[in-house]
């Protein structure tokens, strides 16, 4: 696998989805809580990140142009059996997977596979007076690079308490690494594992060039009291801003349940 040092707006979107990953769950359960403080490790977290990162001024939205990338309300998914919820700009498609029993029929132990995807063409580079002069008038037009494509999977299963207790931290560190292997990625940094409004959560990350092709991927696990949630998220392709702003929402849009009383997700266009 070749992985490469990917350019400024790319690291712009790792250093965000690091910030979402490990701080934005919680700072919204704090907020509808009341309980948020100010010197979490989390915000440590964010501190490091924004050393990496460098500073560029952002350019004014442009007049009467809505902000792509927000998840809109009224695509939630929070199934009753499950601890968590997560947001999406559109519907996801769902797939409800089942045992089959010794005679063939539904055991009963099904589970949701929750997919979404997006796919956005990018344009032909454009030929600079270099490159004209530079190549016979007879050579074919630069080709346009591939799509850019954000794609989610997300499941959420029920064990039993006693269950959930073989679920420690290596065995959820161990799933995650298998999670990457069958995506023929390697790990950006060390998985971590915290406690985030009472529920356990693994998290890791991968990002570079495979194949030619750029990617940045987040697989996460989530350990409750009765459930154990699992997303999977990720983007392949060139630098897209409509894919980059919907995966972070996305993102941001993956928490713990709260009470009816909490903020929900804006409304988005883009789609």
């Amino acid at each position: 696998m070749k992985t490469t040092r990917l350019p400024l707006v790319m690291l712009k979107v790792f250093a965000g989805v690091m910030m979402l990953t490990f701080i934005a769950p919680l700072s919204s359960y704090a907020e509808a809580t009341g309980t948020e403080d100010k010197k979490t490790p989390e915000k440590q977290v964010e501190k490091q990140v924004e050393k990496r990162v460098e500073k560029t001024p952002e350019k004014p939205a442009p007049k009467n142009v809505k902000e792509v990338g927000e998840v809109m309300a009224d695509q939630l998914y929070a199934p009753e059996n499950c601890e968590m919820q997560i947001g999406f700009p559109k519907p996801p498609q769902i797939q409800r997977k089942c045992g089959i029993g010794p005679d063939g029929s539904d055991s009963g132990n099904c589970t949701e596979v929750v997919t979404y995807r997006m796919e956005r063409a990018n344009p032909p580079p454009a030929q600079t007076d270099q490159d004209k002069k530079d190549s016979p008038t007879s050579a074919a037009p630069p080709s346009a690079p591939p799509p850019s494509s954000l794609s989610v999977r997300v499941t959420c299963q029920n064990y039993t308490p006693s269950q959930l207790e073989s679920f420690n931290d290596d065995v959820l560190k161990s799933a995650l690494e298998q999670m990457l292997k069958e995506q023929n990625y390697q790990a950006y940094s060390d998985f971590a594992v915290d406690t985030t409004a009472g529920l356990r959560r693994a998290s890791s990350m991968s990002m570079g060039v495979n194949n030619d092709v750029e990617h940045l991927y987040t697989g996460q696990i989530w350990k409750g009291e009765h459930s154990l949630f699992t997303i999977e998220a990720q983007m392949l392709g060139p630098s897209q801003e409509e894919i980059e702003k919907n995966f972070v929402a996305i993102l941001r849009a993956t928490h713990p349940k709260q009470s009816k009383s909490s903020p929900k997700p804006d409304k988005g266009v883009g789609q």
